[in-house]
Parts: C-alpha cells; sequence; structure tokens
C-alpha cells in the first residue's frame, strides 16, 4: 500500500475514533439538555400556577382595597385645623368650597355636609375625633361643628395642626360611635344624679353634726355660754348635766336640811310633853287641888323625808 494510503487509512480510524467519542459526548450533552428543558418546563407550569393563585390572592386583595376606600371614601391629608371653642367643640379648617367641602349657594337646600376628623399622634398614628358639620365654608376655609355631645374633658386632648379629614366612615364604626354617645350620656346622668345625692347626703351629714353639737353644747356647755357665764344660769354655760348634777345636790341639801328641822321639832314636841305630864303631877299634889283632865298636845308631825 501506498505510504499516503497507509497515512489517510490511519487519519480515517483516528476519525472514526474521535467521531464515536464525539458523537458519544453529543448524545450525552443532548440528554442533559433534554432533562433540563423537561425541569425547566415541569418548573415553569409549577410557577405558573403559583402565579395563577398569587394573581388571585392580589385581585382578591385589590378588591379589598377598593371596598375598604369606598368605605372611607374621600380624604383630605395635612389639612390645617384650629381650635376655636373648646367649650362648644368648634374648629376651623384650611379647605372649603375649592377642594370640594361644602354646598354652594345653589346647594344651600340641601342636606348638611358632615366630615370626619383624625388628630396626628406622636407616633405617627392617627386617632378618631369625631363627626363635625360644616356650619360655613368659603373658597379655602370653612368653619365645622360638631355633630356629637360635647362632655366635660372631651376637648381636653384637641391640639391645633395637620389633621386628616375623610367623607365617610364604615358604617359600623358610626353606629359602634353612636351607641358610645348614648352610653356617655346614660353615664353622665348617673353619674350627676350620684353626685347629687353626695351633695344632699353631705348636707344632711353637716346638719347632723351641728345638731349633735347643740346637743353636745347643752349638755355639756360651750366656750360661748361660758364667755357669758355672769349672765346666764349655769345650766346654759355648764351645760344640762352640770345643771341637773348642782339641782340635784341642792335638792338633796334642802330635803337634809328639812329632816334635821322635822327630827329637832320632834324632840322639841317630846320635851314639851314631858313637862306638861310633869306640870300635871306637881299640880296634883298642891293641897286643896282638884284633878286635872290631862292635857295632850297633837302630836302630828310632818313625815320625814329620807
Amino acid at each position: 500500500m501506498h505510504i499516503m494510503g497507509k497515512v489517510f487509512l490511519w487519519l480515517a480510524v483516528i476519525g472514526a475514533i474521535a467521531a464515536v467519542v464525539l458523537t458519544a459526548k453529543a448524545f450525552d450533552v443532548r440528554s442533559g439538555y433534554l432533562k433540563q428543558v423537561a425541569e425547566r418546563q415541569e418548573e415553569i407550569e409549577k410557577n405558573d400556577a403559583q402565579y395563577q393563585d398569587l394573581r388571585k390572592k392580589v385581585d382578591l386583595l385589590l378588591g379589598d382595597i377598593t371596598r375598604r376606600q369606598l368605605d372611607w371614601g374621600q380624604f383630605w391629608d395635612n389639612v390645617e385645623t384650629g381650635i376655636v371653642d373648646q367649650g362648644q367643640g368648634t374648629v376651623s379648617v384650611s379647605i372649603g368650597l375649592n377642594q370640594g367641602l361644602g354646598r354652594t349657594a345653589d346647594e344651600s337646600n340641601a342636606d348638611p355636609v358632615v366630615i370626619y376628623g383624625f388628630q396626628p399622634q406622636a407616633d405617627g398614628s392617627y386617632s378618631y375625633v369625631g363627626a363635625f358639620q360644616v356650619a360655613t365654608a368659603r373658597e379655602n376655609q370653612s368653619a365645622l361643628k360638631p355633630t356629637f355631645r360635647i362632655r366635660p374633658g372631651t376637648t381636653a386632648s384637641w391640639r391645633p395642626g395637620n389633621w386628616r379629614w375623610r367623607t365617610v366612615i364604615p358604617a359600623d364604626y358610626i353606629a359602634l360611635f353612636s351607641d358610645l354617645d348614648v352610653k356617655f350620656a346614660v353615664s353622665d346622668q348617673l353619674l350627676a344624679a350620684k353626685q347629687r345625692h353626695l351633695e344632699i347626703q353631705n348636707e344632711l351629714a353637716t346638719k347632723a353634726a351641728e345638731q349633735l353639737q347643740t346637743r353636745l353644747d347643752e349638755l355639756l356647755g360651750s366656750d360661748e355660754t361660758r364667755a357669758n357665764a355672769d349672765k346666764l344660769p349655769v345650766e346654759l354655760v355648764e351645760g344640762y348635766r352640770i345643771g341637773v348634777d348642782q339641782a340635784i345636790s341642792e335638792r338633796d341639801a334642802a330635803q337634809a336640811e328639812v329632816d334635821r328641822l322635822r327630827r329637832e321639832l320632834k324632840t322639841k314636841h317630846d320635851q314639851l310633853l314631858q313637862l306638861v305630864e310633869a306640870n300635871q303631877k306637881l299640880a296634883q299634889e298642891l293641897p286643896g287641888s282638884e284633878p286635872t283632865p290631862p292635857v295632850t298636845l297633837s302630836t302630828a308631825t310632818p313625815a320625814v323625808v329620807p
């Protein structure tokens, strides 16, 4: 065989071997590619299902947001709000007819406009203040008055600043605030009644204490009566107790003196009887004397009081 033929033969053999090897590698690469394509397709189908689920959730959330926005209506943010009269609860706002708030002259017979105020807090949140009716509206300013009852201390936490105002709040919140307002009204009435009852009880207690002090002064005396001791009887100066004790002592002394006098009278009476009897005996012993009837004295004496 010619040398060039041998060279080409070996080149063909080497090429065949290389082709076999490259073909095997090509099959491996193709198998890996097809496997990756299948995995990617499966992942795409899985992601598509997740996407559809997430899309449904997003649609539901968007619908819920829309409904929430409809429940809360239009709002004005960072509205300069001032407190006009804390006692009446009236405020002024820097929005008016140009911002769509209030009624024009042609709409004056329509229902009053009511908006709802929210006051900013230190942490950046907003707290609900209440519903306000538009009293007067100008181009860029309006005066508002509350539609709710102003209780003591209601406006104490109100501060001028940039409030948020809404045209609508959810109906269930309105019902809740109305119920709370009614409960507050009932509680205020009960509190006022209890306070009045307490005042009456305090008045009665004060009068009772005065009556008690008067009775104690009558029983024990007082500084006022002692200051006029020379002009008043002892029972008014030192009290009825001392007066009664003194009267009892005077009565006992008088009764003791009466008893002493009666005993002394009885002794004198007995001595007089004895003297009369002795005289009668002596008279009978005289010569020529006639018998005389015995002389008796009444022995009735007042009873001795113990």
